[in-house]
């Protein structure tokens, strides 16, 4: 089922610059190869954390990609490859973009291999500046697992408060996220 974009929502760019080695790029279908071969390398570390839960297979990530672009064309979500040196080594998400209240969620990933390199802090922040600036939403928020300590350093040093949502449905899993927002501020 086709939505229909809202009229007064920006379009989502392809590409994020933020260096002349590191840029977001919205995901394409041809990118479902070296996405898959990403996600097998960290399979381990993205089932502990339930990322990418669904994607076994080449047609899974091309079908993925094929979603998520849709929702990007509608105004919902975008979902950014992040590529260091022209090569794909992560991930980072925004969802809830026009929802009623305007609070966008960030999700993220990195390759283990690139960790500690400050490549996923700068790509959130990137995808943050883009979400104030453009999208104008007044809050973005982060949900993680308390173990996901590289998560929630980054979320921290992003300049993210925890909170405690209110929630309208409470599961007992709940009490395993931690959760994070960051308001924008405007002058």
């Amino acid at each position: 089922m086709l939505t229909l974009r809202p009229e007064n929502l920006p379009v989502i760019p392809e590409i994020l610059e933020i260096d002349d080695d590191l840029v977001l790029r919205q995901f394409d279908v041809f990118d479902d190869i070296a996405l898959f071969k990403l996600a097998n390398r960290n399979r381990a570390e993205l089932a502990r954390y339930r990322g990418l839960i669904g994607i076994e297979t080449y047609d899974d990530c091309a079908r993925s990609i094929t979603i998520r672009r849709q929702a990007a064309e509608e105004g919902q979500a975008c979902w950014f490859g992040i590529f260091f040196q022209e090569k794909l080594v992560g991930n980072v998400c925004a969802v809830n973009l026009h929802q009623p209240v305007y609070r966008a969620t960030l999700s993220y990933w990195l390759d283990r291999e690139y960790w500690g390199r400050g490549l996923a802090t700068r790509s959130v922040e990137r995808l943050i500046q883009f979400l104030f600036d453009v999208y104008q939403v007044p809050e973005v928020r982060i949900y993680c697992e308390r173990e996901n300590l590289p998560s929630v350093r980054l979320a921290e040093r992003s300049g993210f408060k925890r909170f405690r949502p209110n929630l309208d449905q409470r599961s007992d899993n709940t009490l395993d996220y931690v959760w994070f927002r960051r308001r924008h501020h405007r002058p």
